[in-house]
């Protein structure tokens, strides 16, 4: 193979088109050979210690053509690059996708699941997504976790909150999501979330203004929630680690952790199979939604599915094109014991495909809570 492959390969994904959804007009072989080559340079940029930008690669490599495997994959002889230059066929071509959007979006996505988790006055899970302390820069001082709680449970026993969603206590549209790049000695990545409230619950609760900005920071591999307020918390400033939550171990490669992957994955393969019947069985009788704040039937879910069947065609698909089939992972799960007994599981994916027009709960970061019911693993919560 010719020397500098990365390089080669880069240029040759750019030849004759423009970035912005360049192979939609293509055939399908085409796209095939396009995807084959972003896969590669995904493998090359790994090999030299460039991960993140890798897997960058090999997530657009199956958006092309999802139905792309690696193990067909050819290694090939490819034209210098000094001869597709001169021939006028190649180009520098950007990241494709900036690890900057993703990132965005598991950041929507936990400030949703923050404002669910208040919504349904879950303390418990409120304080999940928190360090062990925080900074109210409107008061210039922290709060501890347990003075957080208390609060949380002063502003459950004022208010009602029974039916509300996310959407109707804060414009989700004024929503601007950016990382703040002076934040990153002090407290690792930093980004701030800004939001306009709707509802004014500033006589309730102390943090709450009519133009609110949360500051989340990456702490041991996880996003948690630091600070409040329009301004950073002084330079030495620290939050209280937060405790690490109580789990029983990662279950995914346990015979309980491998039954639960597999129920979903079948759950997925019936849907797209279009057998509402089938499908639907993987789900308990009533489902809590929690994003949205409401339960839906089972039979009422079965119906969404068939409306969305009549106008889509999924017979090339299979799971992993619409599922990261390496981001699912299976833990024992405490929370949502008020709605379940028993053991419980919590199923984390990553998406690949966007149904959130036509299925009410989808979103790029999923989360599956399963209990066990009549001798099988069955999902009773979604958010």
């Amino acid at each position: 193979m010719k020397k500098s492959l990365l390089f080669i390969l880069i240029l040759i994904l750019a030849a004759q088109a423009g970035w912005t959804q360049f192979y939609r007009d293509y055939s399908d072989a085409k796209r095939r050979e396009i995807a084959e080559a972003y896969y590669l340079a995904g493998v090359q940029y790994r090999s030299v210690g460039e991960a993140e930008k890798g897997g960058e690669y090999q997530e657009l490599a199956f958006i092309i053509y999802p139905r792309l495997d690696p193990a067909d994959i050819q290694l090939r002889d490819l034209p210098s690059a000094a001869a597709l230059i001169s021939e006028g066929r190649a180009r520098l071509l950007a990241i494709p996708r900036e690890r900057r959007e993703l990132t965005a979006e598991l950041i929507r996505s936990k400030f949703l699941q923050l404002a669910s988790a208040l919504l349904a006055e879950d303390t418990d899970s409120v304080l999940r997504l928190f360090e062990g302390s925080i900074y109210l820069s409107a008061y210039g001082q922290e709060l501890s976790n347990e003075q957080l709680r208390a609060e949380l449970e002063r502003f459950f026993a004022a208010v009602t909150l029974g039916g509300l969603v996310p959407s109707q206590i804060y414009d989700l549209s004024s929503m601007k999501i950016d990382p703040v790049p002076s934040a990153a000695a002090a407290w690792g990545e930093t980004w701030a979330i800004r939001v306009n409230a709707t509802i004014d619950f500033s006589e309730e609760i102390t943090f709450w203004e009519e133009s609110q900005q949360f500051l989340i920071h990456k702490a041991d591999n996880r996003w948690l929630f630091m600070a409040i307020g329009g301004e950073l918390p002084p330079r030495g400033w620290q939050p209280v680690s937060a405790p690490v939550s109580a789990r029983r171990g990662v279950t995914t490669d346990t015979e309980t952790g491998r039954e639960i992957k597999q129920a979903f994955l079948s759950c997925f393969e019936f849907f797209l199979n279009k057998d509402t019947s089938r499908a639907i069985a993987y789900f308990a009788d009533e489902i809590t939604l929690l994003r949205l704040n409401t339960t839906i039937s089972r039979q009422e879910l079965g119906s969404t599915f068939t409306g969305y069947f009549e106008s889509t065609d999924f017979s090339s698909l299979q799971p992993r094109d619409i599922i990261a089939l390496d981001s699912i992972f299976v833990e024992a799960s405490e929370q949502l014991k008020d709605l379940r007994p028993g053991s419980l599981y919590l199923l984390t994916a990553e998406t690949r495909l966007d149904l959130s027009a036509h299925i009410p709960f989808w979103s790029r970061f999923q989360e599956y809570y399963f209990a066990e019911e009549g001798g099988a693993w069955k999902i009773f919560a979604i958010f």
